[in-house]
C-alpha cells in the first residue's frame, strides 16, 4: 500500500472489505458506486442469496450471474493456534496498513 500511495492520493483509492462484501454486496457496491461518481443503478433487487451455493448472486438485465463452481466453496477449518500466531506476526504489518488507509478490518 505505502508504494500505491507514493503514486495516488488516498482519497483516489476505494478499499472494499471482502468480508462485508460477502455478506451484503448491496452497501459495498453502493459505495463503490458513490466513489466513482457513478448516477445510483444497484438496487437490493439486483441480488439474491443462493442457498446452495452459500452466499449473494447477481440478477440484472434478465439474467442471473453467480461465481463458478470454484469460488464459493467452504473454506477449511483453521486452527485457532494458527490463527492466533498468525494475527500476533501480521499485528504490526496491519497496524501499519491501518494507519495507512486510516480505517481498520477485523482481520484478527
Amino acid at each position: 500500500m505505502e508504494r500505491w500511495l507514493r503514486q495516488f492520493p488516498l482519497h483516489q483509492i476505494h478499499l472494499v472489505d471482502g468480508d462485508v462484501l460477502v455478506k451484503d454486496p448491496l452497501s459495498q457496491l453502493q459505495q463503490v458506486e458513490r466513489f466513482l461518481q457513478l448516477p445510483p443503478h444497484i438496487k437490493a433487487s439486483n441480488f439474491y442469496f443462493n442457498h446452495t451455493k452459500g452466499f449473494y448472486c447477481l440478477h440484472a438485465v434478465g439474467r442471473e450471474r453467480c461465481l463458478d463452481q470454484s469460488k464459493g466453496r467452504p473454506h477449511p477449518s483453521v486452527n485457532q493456534t494458527v490463527l492466533h500466531q498468525l494475527c500476533h506476526y501480521f499485528r504490526q504489518h496491519n497496524k501499519n496498513f491501518f494507519r495507512m488507509v486510516g480505517r481498520t478490518f477485523n482481520w484478527c
